[in-house]
């Protein structure tokens, strides 16, 4: 809407007003409806008003006629029915399995004499009969093998009746059996239900990191919450946006506003886990070429099959899904799904976030590009570590010292209040330094085992451990909090030194504090801190954090943009949202990781069994 008040200074402003209309209106229609009743007012104040009016119209049926929809509701509808057979099969083996050990209870409380060398081959006639069943063909009680035939059960047979040929038909057939139950198991809800929902870690992990990943995510997702709602130029979803940005001066509201740093908790995690589960491996199996292929063969297998899903629903069914008069133009939501059917190759290359931000797909994904090409390189620095310590760590610190120039030489190119998002947000060179972090962290946990003794006088040993405790939470809320007086509501209060200062070494602060909370709780000085962050019920939801990442802003822009009024801001109601956001977020992460991410790691254990 352009405002000319004649003979005054011409200045003009524009808002968008959304209604609901009946869906046989269209475009020029309302404009010249509403252009009639502007003039009115435009004649009363002495300006000129211009209207231009667009129908965003309902889609909801237009999906018969999308072969891409199709397409994926076909796919979607073949996986249930596979996960559906396979549960029920898996069911029927788990009940028929029971029974046979009902029974082998009931006969050995009956039978105080142990059996030795009892086979059955056949039918069984002519040979005293077993009391356990492992297949059709043969049934055998392994434990009642005598000990000298503990080289297989096939030469055992071959000693019995001699024949070469059909012992070894029945080796292989009960291979191939053995290999269609895994991969009925692994597509069984039977199975990957209980993996997910199991608080039982493993005695090796470091149990910390899961309220750390779990914490983290939480906190990925009020942030998004928040900035979902925020006034944008282009729409309006909440009715007091002024006030909204006035929070932006409140202490305690900096945790919200600087959720940014959850994100570098996770290039922590990520160059810590990396780096200290490969110089384990390292260790036990060395170097070789199949090392190195499967270190990357994991990686993608691990992150790829559940991520081209989602893109793939995203791809299918957003546009159809959001509908209102609270969701941006029609043009901006068709070319949100315009641009993943377009560019989705560059989101399963992994390299979405050094592409253009107008034509990415699922912004939100830049983050899984930055953590696949550090993964890239990682090894970089890893070898280095564990053949030559020293140049290993200079290659760390030369990373992290790479990150802070280059975060240095982007805020001060740009200038203080510029959008830093496409320039130095999502780029890895100005993202890494809390990765490098990572790594010197888990070669710090790898060198002392996880058992750090500081000094061996009391007193220097608490000590050290104070000044640590007080350096690694101090450097979190000092990142976070330093920025109050900033002017989140407004423009910038700082100038361009301070800025400059704060955008290069922030990130890496943010790491340094968390690294030292990670490094105590890792070797045992972590006391109550520690025990809340291993909490085993962390555990199922850490399984979870990843399908959560994936889905969970696009959840948010569906219940938005279908609402039919806006939203009064208030502090209740972000909690609310927050909480309903957190809990959609991960029941939807447990069907897509149930239904797909088990299945594919149990089917890459299939086809790369590991070596005891």
């Amino acid at each position: 809407m352009a405002v000319d008040p004649g003979n005054r200074e011409t200045s003009s402003f524009s808002f968008a007003w959304d209604i609901c209309v009946p869906n046989t209106c269209k475009s020029d229609h309302l404009t010249s409806l509403f252009q009639q009743a502007a003039d009115g007012i435009a004649d009363t104040i002495g300006g000129k008003l211009d209207i231009q009016a667009s129908c965003s119209k309902e889609h909801h049926d237009d999906w018969v006629d999308d072969p891409l929809t199709i397409f994926v509701t076909v796919l979607m509808s073949f996986f249930a029915i596979i996960i559906l057979c396979c549960s029920i099969v898996d069911g029927l083996d788990m009940i028929k399995e029971g029974d046979k050990a009902q029974v082998k209870d009931n006969s050995d409380n009956n039978d105080p004499v142990p059996l030795q060398n009892v086979v059955e081959f056949g039918d069984g006639k002519d040979d005293v009969k077993s009391d356990t069943a492992l297949d059709d063909s043969i049934i055998v009680t392994t434990s009642m093998l005598p000990r000298e035939s503990t080289a297989g059960l096939v030469e055992h047979e071959m000693g019995l009746n001699g024949d070469v040929k059909q012992a070894k038909k029945i080796k292989k057939t009960s291979s191939k059996q053995n290999i269609l139950k895994q991969v009925v198991e692994a597509f069984s809800l039977n199975v990957n239900a209980p993996k997910l929902l199991s608080t039982n870690p493993s005695p090796e992990s470091l149990h910390c990191l899961n309220g750390i990943r779990v914490l983290s995510m939480w906190w990925v997702i009020i942030g998004h919450t928040y900035s979902t709602m925020r006034p944008r130029t282009s729409h309006q979803v909440v009715v007091n946006g002024a006030e909204m940005f006035q929070k932006g001066d409140e202490v305690l509201y900096q945790g919200i506003y600087n959720a940014q740093f959850s994100v570098d908790s996770f290039f922590l995690l990520s160059g810590l886990l990396v780096t200290y589960l490969f110089l384990k491996q390292l260790k036990k199996d060395g170097l070789s070429f199949k090392r190195v292929s499967l270190f990357y063969f994991h990686r993608i297998w691990r992150l790829t099959p559940l991520y081209a899903v989602i893109l793939l629903c995203f791809m299918a069914y957003y546009k159809y899904a959001v509908s209102g008069p609270l969701s941006l133009n029609e043009q901006e939501i068709y070319g949100e799904s315009a641009k993943c059917r377009k560019y989705w190759w560059r989101n399963l290359l992994y390299i979405n976030n050094l592409t253009p931000v107008k034509d990415t797909c699922m912004l939100v994904t830049w983050y899984l590009a930055n953590d696949m090409q550090m993964y890239i390189i990682s090894p970089l620095v890893i070898l280095p570590l564990f053949y030559f310590p020293i140049g290993g760590v200079l290659l760390a610190v030369g990373l992290v010292a790479m990150h802070i120039t280059t975060n240095a030489v982007a805020f001060y190119e740009a200038g203080v209040g510029s959008d830093m998002f496409e320039r130095q947000y999502i780029k890895p060179w100005c993202r890494i330094g809390p990765f490098a972090i990572g790594m010197l962290v888990a070669f710090i946990l790898y060198k002392t085992k996880c058992n750090m003794n500081l000094f061996k006088r009391k007193g220097l040993h608490y000590l050290t451990l104070f000044i640590m405790w007080v350096a690694g939470i101090g450097l979190c809320c000092f990142v976070i909090y330093i920025q109050f007086d900033n002017g989140w509501s407004g423009a910038s209060r700082w100038g361009l030194d301070p800025t400059v200062v704060y955008g290069s070494l922030d990130h890496v602060g943010w790491a340094a504090g968390l690294a030292l909370i990670i490094l105590l709780c890792c070797t045992g000085h972590g006391g109550l801190i520690n025990r809340m962050l291993s909490w085993s019920a962390w555990l199922p939801l850490a399984r979870l954090t990843y399908g959560a990442y994936l889905i969970h802003i696009n959840l948010m822009y569906v219940y938005i943009y279908n609402r039919q009024s806006m939203i009064y801001y208030t502090d209740y109601s972000i909690a609310y949202f927050f909480i309903g956001h957190l809990m959609l977020s991960y029941g939807a992460a447990f069907v897509f990781s149930v239904a797909f991410e088990s299945p594919m790691m149990a089917l890459e254990k299939i086809i790369l069994p590991r070596r005891n």
